[in-house]
């Protein structure tokens, strides 16, 4: 079985390597060689810290011939795309994928979680009313003072569709209510959220954290995390964890969309709930 893995991702990588020589004239051996790698934990990309490293060329893939140093680092940012999620025999998908390499090699462009423009989306799960609801927490990575950091929650999606945030607005208060002090609605359902104008948008985070305050909901575990990268100019990519075994396996690039800023702002937006 481990050997039937090895053939399989470097078949997927030979055939990049193939249309990336059709693509980019003077590149030789583009092609991973072979090796006897038999320890598969050995090219698990085991965190976000080694993604970034090996995106970086900062460490390689131990199938990665290093002898062609010139393509070396093209070659490593390949290695990162789950070749599960991308049809690569499919060949504008793998020009596609090459098209986004050359260009990050080009321009020597290196990733960090310092500089800002990546947001971490946990999958997290909470019981109300005796129900398991799946809503997700956006946290950024903020600086706290000179070096040093931490993850902070600054959005949150979901809320909408596991039905616990309601934005329907079809109260109506009586216009000469402003007359008698608006005692209209002290006799509602207590739902204020259908009374709110129709202009004003409900901060989703501001919700979920009153209901935490009130205890009327309980976070439970927080289980799978996308991280979403919007740093590089041009281009939006998710990495998720890919757990199997492999060496096409551990964080890896699931998702690539190529967009300009408007895109990316709407992007984000999407991604807070907005």
């Amino acid at each position: 079985m481990d050997r039937i893995c090895c053939g399989i991702l470097l078949r997927l990588i030979t055939l990049l390597g193939s249309l990336l020589l059709t693509c980019k004239s003077g590149l030789a051996q583009i092609i991973i060689k072979d090796t006897n790698l038999n320890d598969f934990a050995s090219s698990y990309v085991m965190s976000v810290d080694e993604f970034i490293h090996r995106f970086n060329a900062e460490s390689i893939h131990p199938q990665l011939d290093t002898t062609d140093f010139e393509t070396l680092r093209m070659r490593s940012i390949l290695s990162l795309f789950d070749m599960q999620k991308f049809q690569v025999r499919d060949s504008l998908v793998a020009g596609e994928l090459i098209t986004f390499a050359n260009a990050i090699c080009d321009n020597d462009f290196k990733l960090d979680l310092e500089s800002g423009g990546v947001y971490a989306e946990a999958n997290c799960l909470f019981k109300y009313n005796q129900q398991e609801l799946s809503i997700n927490l956006i946290l950024v990575f903020e600086r706290v003072r000179g070096d040093i950091y931490k993850w902070a929650i600054q959005g949150i999606n979901g809320l909408k569709e596991c039905g616990l945030l309601d934005i329907t607005r079809d109260g109506y208060i009586n216009p000469n209510q402003h007359s008698v002090h608006f005692t209209e609605l002290s006799s509602t359902d207590s739902d204020l959220s259908r009374y709110v104008s129709v202009f004003k948008e409900v901060d989703q985070l501001s919700f979920l954290l009153g209901m935490l305050k009130s205890r009327q909901i309980s976070l439970i575990s927080c289980s799978n995390v996308k991280f979403h990268f919007v740093q590089f100019p041009g281009y939006v990519f998710v990495i998720e964890e890919a757990n199997r075994m492999g060496n096409n396996s551990g964080y890896l690039i699931s998702s690539l969309i190529s967009t300009d800023n408007m895109g990316k702002i709407e992007y984000i937006n999407k991604l807070m709930g907005s």
